[in-house]
């Protein structure tokens, strides 16, 4: 195979990598094979491919920890009632490594407000560069397209079968030869003019260089510049991940071979435009341009740079996820100490999925369908944030900014002496609607958190993740975005972080759902201090649709560590699966012939161990796509394969751990440790000597 480095190009077999001699700290011969193993470590962290752990669950903890414990973290400890199936975990609004998701869905695009100057290079020197991550190269994949209509002359870059594309006028200036990228890997792009010449570069490496004086004009004022994912042809949509696109405008920032940034870009001096880096739809550039966000691309944590530090809830947090329907967390105690109470602040991150319905945050909720709220936050069906209150009537306070799905919104609501003032992703006030004086309230009912009830009955559910809430008893300054959990003080009353949970994601993607008895056991374990307890009857863990948890196409590593407690019998392991039993997606079961099978996509795979695994002992398996051939290994030694290049994911099935979706009598009789899904790396090619120690975090 051949692969593009920093030193040129490599035609290697490839080869599986050595433990590292230190943490962080590799020999020569070590760093060549990573070289020879087809991709090039991103950032040299403990594990040089973190970027692409997209779960990791070490279950270590407090012995029958499980998800479902929700705590009020200021110094009140007020206690809180979990309804439905509310879960919690790492997946947050803080830390600096993001991305945005486009899965080629027709109309997914972002188009940056007045960004018709960000493409308006003239013929001076520029310089547009970001991270891609494709799901698939087949057809017409548009990562900037800059015209108002089809005839329009303007500028162009895009992914066309597998090339590198960059146009302006309809004419190709830079057309590489197809193959120039790999499926589900993390690839830095930058096209760089440099006095008259336009060079590309990916990962570093000089692809080619043209001479190139075309005067790069602005985008017409009244065109649709779809800066990432798509514009004018939005049916024509990058299929994948977006990160770090930046923009700089006079600038050849790059004017020979180079190392990629192993960190989040900045706003260099000439920065027209830098955005996909941070956990909400913005440009990061002075020019701070409004972002319109079209269809549903969505912000995610998976990105092409390691965490500096591993996952803490001091750094990092947490959530709450909420999925729509049933799910709230509910107290006695009420929001605010008292009805006259008219100075407070209620404030936190929402990272919605839908509007079709009113969705309520956090009040004094009804307790049921004949009293009315004392006060409560609520989201609209257009995203703006609502103060909702009873004085005798209903009274509403609306602002006029509004959320954005699929992404992290920081929102207050600070009253002082009665007056109303609502914030949303910004620290300037909204213009309001309705009563924008706070009157007073005569119905004092406890906390609920998630829904219009909070005795759990149906009425507007929220969906999707909360976090980091925070009711104070006095009236805050917003005057920054927070980047950091809120602190406790003397003014909290509540503080509903979602960091209570005992099992954790350590990649910090997902909020896990402990089901059944589901549970940390410290009595039975591989590595640290604990391990994944599943009792066979019902127990097992689920996770939000998560778009890094997507297989498809591109190489995978799904491995652990596996104990049963009895053999003979299916059971599922890992599994991303249609609830039909017919796919798409994929699962990792057990067999009653006690080895291990793998399904992928409606049939269109199935990997069928050959090696036997034992009871009450702990067994280390791993599938591995590396190309097109999918091999599962037990304890180092690969038996059973299969030839599959791609096939379908479930976009709407839950990831479950410890069972499959479509058959509950596949719950898992035993103990997983170590679980880890790496999506667009294939850790091993041939036989190898399983970990002696658990996985990195970072």
């Amino acid at each position: 195979m051949s692969k593009r480095y920093p030193g040129g190009l490599i035609t290697k077999t490839p080869v599986t990598p050595t433990t590292a001699s230190a943490p962080g700290i590799w020999t020569l011969d070590q760093a060549l094979q990573y070289i020879k193993a087809g991709t090039w470590p991103i950032v040299g962290g403990t594990d040089p491919y973190f970027p692409y752990v997209t779960m990791l669950l070490h279950g270590d903890g407090t012995n029958g920890a499980q998800n479902n414990t929700f705590l009020d973290s200021s110094t009140n400890n007020f206690t809180i009632t979990r309804n439905g199936n509310t879960t919690q975990g790492s997946f947050s609004p803080y830390g600096s490594n993001w991305s945005n998701y486009f899965g080629g869905v027709s109309g997914n695009y972002l188009a940056p407000q007045s960004a018709t100057s960000s493409v308006a290079f003239g013929t001076g020197n520029f310089t547009f560069e970001c991270w891609l991550n494709a799901d698939s190269t087949s057809g017409n994949n548009f990562v900037l397209d800059a015209r108002s209509s089809s005839s329009q002359n303007n500028l162009c870059f895009l992914i066309q079968s597998g090339s590198w594309l960059w146009q302006y006028a309809g004419t190709n200036i830079i057309s590489t030869a197809s193959g120039m990228i790999t499926v589900g890997t993390w690839n830095h792009v930058a096209f760089v003019r440099n006095s008259g010449t336009l060079s590309l570069y990916v990962n570093g490496s000089l692809i080619t260089s043209v001479s190139d004086s075309t005067n790069y004009a602005a985008a017409a004022a009244a065109g649709r510049p779809g800066i990432a994912g798509g514009g004018f042809n939005t049916t024509e949509i990058f299929k994948g991940y977006i990160s770090n696109l930046r923009i700089v405008v006079g600038t050849a920032v790059y004017t020979s071979a180079f190392t990629p940034s192993t960190t989040p870009l900045t706003a260099i001096s000439g920065t027209s435009l830098l955005t996909c880096q941070s956990n909400r739809f913005i440009d990061n550039s002075s020019n701070a341009f409004a972002i319109t966000v079209n269809g549903t691309p969505s912000v995610q944590r998976f990105c092409p740079f390691s965490p500096t530090a591993a996952y803490s809830t001091s750094v990092i947090g947490g959530s709450g996820y909420f999925d729509g329907s049933g799910d709230s967390l509910s107290s006695a105690t009420t929001l605010l100490p008292a009805l006259t109470t008219n100075t407070f602040t209620i404030e936190g991150w929402v990272y919605p999925t839908s509007f079709s319905a009113l969705n309520y945050i956090i009040g004094d909720m009804q307790t049921n369908a004949s009293t009315s709220n004392a006060l409560a936050v609520r989201l609209e069906t257009t995203g703006a944030v609502t103060l909702y209150w009873f004085d005798g009537a209903i009274k509403t306070c609306t602002g006029n900014s509004t959320m954005i799905k699929n992404q992290w919104n920081y929102f207050a609501v600070v009253v002082n002496a009665n007056a109303i003032s609502i914030y949303v992703n910004k620290t300037t006030a909204d213009t309001l609607t309705g009563t924008t004086t706070l009157t007073n309230r005569t119905v004092s009912v406890g906390l609920g958190v998630g829904s219009y009830y909070n005795n759990n009955s149906p009425a507007y559910y929220f969906n999707g993740w909360l976090g980091d809430l925070r009711v104070s008893t006095t009236n805050r300054t917003i005057s920054t975005i927070p980047t950091a959990p809120f602190a406790n003080d003397a003014n909290t009353r509540w503080l509903i972080q979602g960091t209570n949970g005992g099992i954790f994601d350590n990649a910090m993607m997902n909020d896990l759902e402990t089901v059944g008895n589901a549970q940390i056991s410290t009595s039975v374990f591989k590595f640290g201090t604990g391990s994944l307890s599943f009792d066979g009857t019902g127990d097992w863990l689920t996770a939000p649709n998560s778009k890094g948890l997507y297989i498809g196409s591109g190489d995978f590593t799904i491995e652990g560590w596996l104990y049963l407690n009895a053999l003979g019998s299916t059971k599922g392991i890992v599994s991303q699966f249609n609830s039909g039993g017919s796919g798409p997606g994929w699962t990792l079961y057990t067999k009653t012939t006690n080895v291990l099978e793998f399904y992928g996509g409606s049939g269109t795979v199935t990997v069928t161990g050959t090696t036997a695994i034992s009871a009450t002992t702990w067994t280390h398996f791993a599938v591995v796509r590396s190309g097109s051939t999918i091999t599962i290994y037990i304890n180092g030694t690969a038996g059973g394969t299969a030839t599959n290049s791609s096939f379908s994911d479930d976009t709407t099935a839950l990831v479950y751990v410890g069972g499959r979706a479509d058959n509950s009598a596949l719950s898992l009789n035993g103990y997983i440790d170590d679980l880890r899904i790496t999506k667009g790396y294939a850790r091993y090619t041939s036989n190898f000597t399983p970990p002696t120690a658990a996985f990195p975090n970072q």
